[in-house]
């Protein structure tokens, strides 16, 4: 009965490391599952920054996911423009800075593209504005030089024309003259004959 009493009391006293031990266990075995998961997790994150598209609403641009800079022509009263795009890794994250608030000098416009394992590219867009007012001027010059050279090409027309006429008259005058005189000539020749008569 002693003995049965004591083995009842060393298996009371070793319940707790028994318990502790396979807890301690378990524990141990949990945390080297989630390393090995993070592990595995940081394996496979991606490092694709590209974008797959750009385009930017009324103008055009040759897009290639390894070119990383653009320029597009905009009126000096644009102060925003549109930009399109998508990305070629769907966990890859975009931010667009500057589309919203073009300034009044030449401008940038910025897409930093953030992939999964945090690695980054950037797209940059320079904006540059052209003067309208400036574009009425030269216009402007255009049509005068447009205008001079029509006035100068009928101007060298009619001079031409005025030429020709020319000439023409004074043939038919040459030709009037040789004519009479050819006239007279024939009329001495028949005047002789009819003397001779």
């Amino acid at each position: 009965m002693k003995y049965i009493k004591n083995l009842i009391l060393l298996f009371i006293l070793f319940i707790p490391v028994f318990v502790n031990g396979l807890t301690s266990t378990e524990a141990i075995n949990d945390t080297n599952s989630i390393v090995e998961t993070y592990g595995a997790n940081e394996v496979e994150r991606s490092s694709n920054s590209n974008l797959k598209s750009l385009s930017i609403l009324g103008y055009e641009i040759d897009f290639s996911s390894d070119k990383h800079k653009y320029e597009i022509l905009v009126s000096d009263k644009v102060n925003s423009i549109t930009v399109n795009y998508e990305v070629e890794d769907a966990n890859a994250t975009v931010e667009l800075i500057g589309a919203n608030n073009l300034k009044e000098n030449n401008d940038e416009v910025t897409l930093i593209v953030t992939a999964q394992d945090l690695s980054k590219s950037e797209y940059t867009i320079f904006v540059n504005r052209k003067n309208e007012e400036e574009k009425v001027i030269v216009k402007e010059r255009f049509n005068i030089k447009k205008i001079y050279k029509t006035v100068k090409s009928k101007l060298y027309d009619n001079k031409r024309n005025k030429i020709i006429l020319s000439v023409l008259l004074l043939s038919i005058l040459v030709l009037s003259v040789l004519i009479i005189i050819t006239n007279k000539i024939n009329n001495k020749k028949i005047d002789t004959q009819f003397d001779k008569l």
